[in-house]
C-alpha cells in the first residue's frame, strides 16, 4: 500500500513536469527569450546603424529589438 502511494505520487509528479514542459515550449516563451538575448548581443550594431547611418537601415523588427536592448541596459544601470 505504501509502495503504491509512492508510485502514484511519482507518476503524478512526472506527468505534471512533462505537461508543464510541453506548455512552456508551446507558449512561445523560449523564442521570446532568444529574441531578447539576440537584441542584447546586437545592441552595438543596431546603435551604430541607427545613429551613424552605417550599413542598411534598421527594419521595424530591429528597431523594436534596439528599444528592448536599450531599456534593458537602462534598467540594469539604474538610470531612467
Amino acid at each position: 500500500s505504501d509502495c503504491n502511494n509512492r508510485l502514484f505520487a511519482l507518476t503524478g509528479s512526472a506527468l505534471l513536469i512533462f505537461l508543464t514542459a510541453i506548455f512552456y515550449a508551446s507558449t512561445g516563451i523560449p523564442p521570446l527569450i532568444k529574441g531578447w538575448h539576440d537584441s542584447m548581443e546586437n545592441l552595438k550594431s543596431y546603435g551604430e546603424r541607427s545613429v551613424m547611418q552605417n550599413g542598411e537601415h534598421l527594419t521595424p523588427k530591429e528597431i523594436k529589438a534596439l528599444a528592448l536592448a536599450i531599456s534593458t541596459k537602462l534598467e540594469q544601470s539604474g538610470e531612467e
